[in-house]
């Protein structure tokens, strides 16, 4: 057997990476680039099940966390 053992696999997918520059040039403006890659419409949130009481608690957490920050 000649070579490597095994093939190489190959090399993952680039993810893509923009830059405010690269976004300005070929969109002209970044809300152009917002309304052209944006969601049309609100993502889906799933039913995550939480019972009344988890969700007075978060409502809770919440409410003391845009207090302290001021949000």
């Amino acid at each position: 057997m000649t070579g490597q053992p095994f093939p190489t696999p190959p090399a993952p997918p680039r993810l893509p990476s923009y830059r405010a520059e690269d976004i300005v040039a070929q969109y002209g403006t970044i809300a152009a680039f917002l309304a052209a890659v944006g969601p049309r419409t609100p993502l889906p949130i799933p039913d995550l099940h939480f019972t009344e009481e988890e969700n007075q608690r978060m409502d809770q957490h919440i409410a003391e966390e845009r207090a302290t920050n001021s949000i």
